[in-house]
């Protein structure tokens, strides 16, 4: 990593990157969970928040690559943020 200042963003994106994985995957085979958890109403289209956890997937990656060369990937934080 060519700047030491951003040394220490790289835990914090790594962590991203594991939560967004588990968050991820649970909702994928479960995405009723969620809402019995807040004693909301479950969904009528499960599927729908399916691919909400397979995009919250995809930002594990992006996280995964801003992690491992924030400089080259520091692009994708500002995808995170929005």
């Amino acid at each position: 990593m060519a700047d030491p200042k951003l040394e220490r963003y790289r835990k914090w994106f790594y962590a991203a990157t594991v939560y967004n994985l588990i968050w991820g995957v649970a909702v994928i085979l479960d995405p009723v969970t969620p809402f019995r958890l807040f004693g909301a109403e479950p969904p009528n289209y499960p599927s729908l928040f399916q691919c909400i956890g397979m995009m919250v997937m995809v930002f594990a990656f992006g996280y995964y690559l801003i992690a491992r060369d924030p400089l080259r990937y520091a692009a994708y934080v500002w995808i995170g943020l929005a």
